[in-house]
């Protein structure tokens, strides 16, 4: 019994170790070190014209957070757009109250998800060269506006794409662990085995691009009926040759995701968890899928134990490896509290059980939800099956 306990501590101990491959090479927004450039990057802003598109549906909650940061910028942006996509709550009264523009949907275009058709009109309206779309729960650094200008001067101009550093309060929240760890995985950009390459898929909450490319290559007319519109511009700009830059915003950009309640993460997550296991590279897949194996094997030795003693040591230590594997990732990617690295089994089971409903809902019922409105989708199998046959609230 003890060379079977070895074996399986061993194996398990290598599966969980996979899982430092995939944000190996994670580092915070790097632009903004040197204060000349940053200055440089301000005058740039100030001269600037960045027109800042916030699509919003019922989120009169999210937007004093967001529009108090712009309004703190050391170089603040041209002009501020909150794009009302027929809210029912207080939305267009509170953007008013800070000042910025609103721009009320009074009807959907038909083949459009809302977040895509709030997005272009807010594009068309922009007068800026630099359009800039932020998810209403996006909280910036003062200088972020700067930083952003400054890396778009230090790099190919194209388009960025900002993965906010993920804040949690409530416990509900914890629950997302897994999920922030797979989008950034899922872009390959920060895996051990990148070497420095550009990634692909795509970030959704901030995304910058100047106007003349951002129409050029079609904008979110392009990816209007896309569940995922982030992956989809992102996939857009490449195969036009339009370089696509993917940063984590740790020291830029911070939201909370679905601070509501429980049953705004079930169906937020609910929404795209399948879609964006498509879009996700075979390698990222295989290694993530390792190391969750990991997982299930030290609590399958946690429940031997209960009968056999000895296969404690194999829980124990797959246990430790298994919550520190997890607390570097999460690291990386948010503020979760030590307890959901501690007790891994948690986030671990809500991945799954969320995943699996996530693709009943996609090939089975193939309707989704989200923000009070159904979305659905082809059928599985048929032409066009990953978009959007109708939307209705």
């Amino acid at each position: 019994m003890w060379i079977l306990i070895g074996v399986v501590l061993v194996v398990n101990v290598l599966l969980v170790l996979n899982g430092l491959l995939l944000l190996s090479r994670a580092r915070p927004f790097a632009a903004g070190r040197v204060e000349g450039a940053r200055g440089a990057a301000r005058a740039g802003v100030q001269g600037g014209g960045i027109s800042v598109i916030i699509p919003a549906r019922n989120e009169a909650h999210n937007l004093p957070g967001l529009l108090a940061t712009l309004q703190r910028q050391d170089a603040p942006a041209l002009e501020v757009m909150v794009v009302d996509d027929q809210s029912t709550d207080e939305t267009a009264a509170v953007a008013r109250s800070f000042g910025a523009a609103v721009i009320e949907v009074h009807e959907k275009g038909a083949g459009w998800l809302g977040k895509s058709w709030a997005c272009w009109l807010g594009a068309k309206a922009a007068r800026g060269r630099t359009l800039l779309f932020l998810d209403a729960d996006t909280r910036l650094a003062e200088d972020a506006l700067a930083r952003l200008m400054q890396a778009r001067e230090e790099s190919a101009p194209g388009m960025m794409m900002v993965q906010p550093y993920h804040r949690t309060v409530r416990a509900h929240e914890q629950l997302a662990a897994l999920f922030n760890v797979i989008v950034v995985a899922a872009t390959g950009r920060f895996s051990a085995w990148s070497g420095g390459r550009p990634g692909q898929s795509g970030f959704g909450p901030l995304v910058m691009i100047d106007r003349d490319t951002y129409f050029r290559v079609g904008g979110h007319e392009a990816v209007r009926t896309e569940v995922l519109e982030d992956i989809a511009l992102a996939d857009v700009a490449r195969a036009q040759g339009v370089p696509v830059r993917l940063d984590l915003g740790k020291t830029l950009c911070s939201f909370r995701m679905y601070p509501n309640g429980l049953g705004d993460l079930v169906e937020g997550f609910s929404k795209g968890m399948a879609a964006g296991a498509s879009a996700t590279p075979v390698a990222v897949l295989l290694v993530f899928s390792l190391w969750l194996s990991g997982g299930f094997i030290t609590l399958g030795a946690a429940a031997l134990a209960m009968w056999q003693p000895a296969w404690l040591l194999a829980a124990l230590v797959g246990w430790v490896a298994n919550s520190l594997v997890l607390r570097h990732n999460l690291a990386r990617v948010g503020h979760f509290r030590a307890w959901t690295w501690v007790f891994f089994p948690v986030p671990l089971l809500a991945f799954v059980v969320l995943f699996a409903r996530s693709a009943w809902l996609k090939r089975v019922r193939s309707e989704v939800r989200w923000k009070g409105r159904a979305i659905r989708l082809a059928k599985e199998g048929s032409p066009g099956s990953s978009l959007v046959v109708e939307e209705v609230s």
